[in-house]
This record gives structure tokens, C-alpha cells and sequence, in this order.
């Protein structure tokens, strides 16, 4: 249940509270492969297969496993620990 709850709240934060999250997500954090995005594989690999889903979903499952209390840093790629640690930072200012 508090998985579900954190990856709601991924979904707070890149879309109804902060609406400029949802183009971030889209533009920024999703370039990794010479055509400029993840591929399912490595999304599916380092967050999950539901996260390959669309920009949207792939926010609140990094946010969900980013703020598990046995998240492992280092477990993700940087650039998505960088997406939750701004995610986090944006919550807090709030």
C-alpha cells in the first residue's frame, strides 16, 4: 500500500502540482539512447515494466522507488535519482 501511495504521489508532483513537471519528464530525464530516449528494456530494468508505459507513469514509479525506505541509491541511473531528488526538493518547497 505504500508504494501505491508514493507512486500517486510521483503523480501530484510531475502532473497537478507542478504541471511544468510533465514536460521536464517528456524533454529531460528520458534522453539516455543515441535516438534520444530509454528504451523499454532499460526503464523496464532499472525502474520497472509499468514505467515504460508513458512519461507519466515512468515519473511516479522512479519517485516510488527512489523514496522506498530500501532503495539502494545508486540502484537507478543518475539522471533518475536526479528526477526524484527534484521531485523531492519541488515537494518540499511547496
Amino acid at each position: 500500500m505504500q508504494t501505491v501511495i508514493r507512486h500517486e504521489y510521483g503523480h501530484v508532483l510531475t502532473t497537478d502540482g507542478f504541471p511544468v513537471y510533465a514536460d521536464i519528464v517528456a524533454s529531460g530525464y528520458l534522453k539516455r539512447t543515441p535516438s534520444g530516449e530509454y528504451d523499454a528494456e532499460a526503464i523496464a530494468k532499472h525502474v520497472s515494466a509499468y514505467a515504460t508505459t508513458n512519461q507519466y507513469e515512468f515519473a511516479a514509479e522512479v519517485f516510488a522507488k527512489y523514496t522506498h525506505p530500501s532503495y539502494q541509491k545508486g540502484s537507478m541511473p543518475d539522471d533518475m535519482e536526479r528526477l526524484a531528488q527534484d521531485m523531492i526538493k519541488k515537494a518540499k518547497e511547496r
